[in-house]
């Protein structure tokens, strides 16, 4: 979006008649860049990165990593999105990331089950699918 809006400034951008774009384009640019760009921020740092071993979930937001036992995992979650999986795991107790985490599973084409990562928390921490 930055290469765009820079660039219907900077006149590299034409129609396809070979004329500049128009003024509001630029400004609508510019404000789609504004808007989307806080936006992928705030959803990013949502997103936490997840290890596991038999006993832990290793959760960290990049700057900090806490170490929590697979008996306080209440419920995990998905969302398959177009091969993209949103895992949420929520937690007896309070983390220091709240009551809940989001992750991202690794790209896959099917969304007919569950990925194997959701799954396998629920198996080390013992619930049963609901």
């Amino acid at each position: 979006m930055a290469a765009i809006t820079l660039g219907s400034w900077l006149g590299f951008i034409h129609t396809s008649n070979g004329a500049p774009l128009p003024p509001e384009l630029n400004w609508l640019f510019l404000a789609m860049w504004g808007v989307g760009t806080p936006l992928v921020l705030w959803v990013g740092a949502l997103l936490k990165k997840v290890r596991m071993d038999s006993l832990y979930l290793y959760i960290s937001n990049f700057r900090k990593e806490i170490v929590f036992p697979f008996t306080n995992v209440a419920t995990v979650t998905e969302n398959p999105q177009n091969g993209i999986y949103p895992v949420t795991v929520y937690f007896r107790t309070r983390t220091a990331f709240r009551r809940k985490i989001t992750f991202l599973t690794t790209f896959r084409l099917s969304t007919w089950s569950p990925h194997s990562v959701s799954a396998e928390i629920k198996t080390l921490a013992g619930i049963a699918d609901r």
